[in-house]
């Protein structure tokens, strides 16, 4: 007998980032497949380019992981 878990999407678009000293790579995601992942610089120019990004694509959930310091 297999049991296999499965789980209703309640985010249509999400980003996830990962910060790191000098770059933020992010990923939008549309579904359990298609994707798109960037990289960004740390200072404002670089993070108003990500928000601009997430807003084209219509983010509605963004997460972030920072593992330094």
């Amino acid at each position: 007998m297999s049991n296999k878990i499965s789980f209703d999407q309640v985010i249509e678009v999400g980003c996830a980032a990962d910060v790191h000293k000098n770059n933020i790579v992010a990923t939008i995601r549309w579904g359990s497949e298609k994707y798109e992942t960037k990289e960004f610089g740390c200072y404002t120019s670089s993070l108003t380019k990500l928000r601009d990004w997430c807003k084209q694509h219509n983010v509605t959930h963004f997460a972030m992981e920072s593992t330094g310091v």
